[in-house]
């Protein structure tokens, strides 16, 4: 196990040798893929992904509950203005709206998938890292 800060890390490491397998976002790694330099095993995502639609999901490939979507979020300081959090969450919803956006989201291997805005994300965020520490126990994995 390496712990790397980011996908591209993981993504050169693997091209370069250093490390033979890691699992990386599909915006780093599908460029490789296609180029024929890396080969894709699975998709954590619960669907096949537009930009490899050859390569199966974790359950096609046998991992019934291995589903692990990506995120593309904004995050602040908490002591952010509130003036500053409630337009920066108009404006976000606002262009996640703009079809032209969603679609170059598509594009660069983000899941379709209705915008969380607020305490939604905040949520989900908690429920994600939740989630994360119970299946790093189950591996017996510690922090580092």
């Amino acid at each position: 196990h390496v712990p790397y800060k980011g996908g591209g890390a993981g993504v050169t490491d693997l091209l370069s040798g250093q490390i033979e397998m890691c699992v990386s976002g599909t915006p780093t790694g599908a460029p490789h893929v296609r180029a024929g330099a890396l080969r894709a095993l699975a998709v954590t995502s619960a669907a096949r992904t537009p930009l490899m639609p050859e390569v199966p999901t974790m359950a096609e490939a046998g991992f019934a509950d291995f589903v692990y979507g990506p995120l593309f979020g904004l995050l602040l300081p908490a002591a952010a203005p509130a003036a500053v959090v409630a337009r920066l969450q108009r404006e976000s919803a606002s262009l996640l709206r703009e079809p032209a956006y969603r679609r170059r989201l598509v594009e660069i291997g983000a899941e379709e998938t209705e915008p969380l805005i607020g305490e939604a994300f905040g949520r989900w965020m908690r429920n994600e890292a939740q989630r994360t520490r119970e299946t790093a126990a189950l591996a017996g994995m510690k922090d580092e």
